[in-house]
């Protein structure tokens, strides 16, 4: 597996499910969640998230291994729309044009029309923050921040090179 699959894997999947009007499945995992799910055959991805105008979610992605799947990447967000004039395709379009330095949401810019997207983030894939928000002229409509990283020991991302997960070597709790 080269050093740039798991990178690419992760913006297929995002480019194939919400960002890419990509269908929710019919059986949430959880009551009340919108559930989007992406698989090829060494990676697993999902989205979900809870709410709608007030929204929280999840992406993370699983490598398959012999035995199970491991969990090795998980962003959090949470936002809210703030006027009216949010429309949910120009966020998907912005989403849709994630790159492979900052995979997390969007490009830091995109402009539509009286739209504007704009993300900032910091850190790497192995741990990172951010926050994204959308203007229809001057006026704030959107905002949302997240969050991330590995969640496998050795770091699955490191520097951007692809790490082989250990299974049940991730945090021990005390």
């Amino acid at each position: 597996m080269s050093e740039w699959q798991a990178v690419d894997f992760l913006l297929r999947a995002k480019r194939q499910t919400y960002a890419g009007n990509g269908g929710e499945e019919k059986e949430p995992c959880r009551p009340g969640a919108h559930d989007f799910r992406y698989e090829e055959e060494d990676y697993f991805y999902m989205d979900t998230y809870l709410g709608g105008r007030l929204f929280t979610g999840e992406e993370a992605v699983w490598q398959k291994q012999e035995k199970a799947a491991v969990p090795i990447w998980s962003m959090n967000y949470s936002g809210r729309t703030l006027a009216d004039s949010f429309v949910t395709g120009f966020l998907k379009e912005a989403l849709g044009l994630v790159d492979e330095k900052k995979p997390f949401r969007g490009p830091a810019l995109y402009r539509k029309g009286e739209y504007l997207y704009h993300c900032s983030s910091c850190g790497s894939l192995e741990w990172f923050q951010g926050q994204e928000e959308i203007y229809y002229g001057t006026v704030k409509i959107y905002e949302c921040i997240f969050h991330g990283g590995a969640v496998a020991y050795p770091f699955f991302f490191y520097n951007m090179l692809v790490i082989r997960a250990v299974p049940g070597a991730g945090r021990q709790d005390p």
